[in-house]
C-alpha cells in the first residue's frame, strides 16, 4: 500500500470517529497563539501543548517547516495576524532536530549536480544561491545544546524585527526535549 493510499484508510477511520467538536466550519478557530514547529512528526505540537478543536478547547494555529526555521514562513505569519489576530508567536526546535547536522555549505552543492533528489536541478542553481534559504543551524563549534539555543535565538529576534510582524506580537522560544517531552522555555 503506498503512503498516500495508506493516509486516506486513515482519513475514513478519522471521518467515521471524530468528535463532534471537529465539525466546526467558522471562518477560522487558529486562536490568538501561533506555534512554529519542526515538520519532523516525533514533535507531536498537538499533545505537547494540549491543543483542541472547537470550542473550549486550548487553540492555536500550528506551521510546521524544516527545522521549525521561520524564514520561508512568513506569508503564513502574516495571514495568522490579518484573520486570527495572533498576538504571541511560540517558535519551537527539538533535540535529535536532522538541522543540527544541516548547513547551507553542506546544501548549496547540490545545486550544482544535474541530478539530486531524484530531479534535475540545474535550473535552480542561481536561484538557490541568492534567494533562498536552505541551511540548518548546526555550527562544527557547537554542541547540539549550544546550535539549538543559538538557532532559537536568532528565529525569535528575525521574528521580533520582521516587517511583517506587528510589534506588539509577543514572539518566544522553546526547546521541545524529545526524550522527556518537555517544552523548556530559552530567554530570548
Amino acid at each position: 500500500m503506498s503512503n498516500s493510499a495508506a493516509l486516506l484508510a486513515n482519513n475514513a477511520h478519522y471521518v467515521a470517529t471524530r468528535p463532534a467538536s471537529h465539525n466546526v466550519v467558522s471562518q477560522t478557530i487558529l486562536g490568538e497563539c501561533l506555534i512554529i514547529a519542526c515538520m519532523d512528526p516525533r514533535v507531536n505540537v498537538e499533545q505537547m501543548f494540549g491543543l483542541e478543536i472547537g470550542p473550549g478547547g486550548v487553540q492555536a494555529g500550528v506551521i510546521r517547516c524544516a527545522g521549525g526555521r521561520p524564514q520561508t514562513i512568513m506569508r503564513s505569519v502574516l495571514f495568522a495576524q490579518l484573520l486570527a489576530g495572533v498576538k504571541e508567536i511560540l517558535v519551537v526546535h527539538h533535540t535529535h532536530c536532522g538541522g543540527l547536522f544541516i548547513t547551507d555549505e553542506k546544501v548549496r552543492p547540490a545545486f550544482n549536480h544535474t541530478e539530486s533528489c531524484g530531479g534535475p536541478w540545474k535550473d535552480a542553481a542561481p536561484f538557490a544561491a541568492t534567494q533562498f534559504y536552505l541551511g540548518g543551524f548546526g555550527k562544527p563549534n557547537e554542541t547540539d545544546e549550544e546550535s539549538l539555543k543559538r538557532s532559537l535565538r536568532e528565529d525569535v529576534q528575525s521574528l521580533r524585527d520582521h516587517p511583517l510582524v506587528k510589534s506588539s506580537v509577543v514572539v518566544s522560544g522553546y526547546i521541545h526535549e524529545l526524550e522527556t517531552g518537555r517544552a523548556r522555555k530559552v530567554e530570548c
